[in-house]
């Protein structure tokens, strides 16, 4: 006697739904992934390193606040640490005069 194939097909069907679910949990975890490394890579690679040029600036700057140097020499102008031009300027308004620039004698 002669058996005859029967597909399972509620069976089929079920392995198929499944399947599909698995594969689209698969693709949705793989693209938060992505997204997430590349958020972390951009962040890296743009907020959380400044630009060299911007920091070298910057730094240049700095320096220039904390330093004594000449503007013009014939004038007597220089350019003096912030603190320190903080201090005369309060001792010339203290003292009821205007807050004007320094001469060198």
């Amino acid at each position: 006697m002669a058996m005859r194939d029967e597909i399972d097909t509620p069976g089929l069907a079920v392995i198929a739904f499944v399947g599909a679910i698995v594969v689209l949990l698969v693709v949705l975890l793989v693209q938060v992934f992505y997204f997430e490394v590349s958020q972390r890579l951009e962040r890296q690679r743009y907020v959380d390193r400044p630009d060299r040029a911007l920091a070298e600036y910057y730094a240049s700057q700095r320096e220039a606040l904390h330093r004594w140097a000449w503007v013009d020499a014939k004038a007597g102008a220089v350019t003096i640490p912030i603190e320190r031009a903080m201090e005369l300027t309060v001792c010339d308004l203290a003292a009821g005069g205007s807050a004007k620039p320094h001469r060198l004698p």
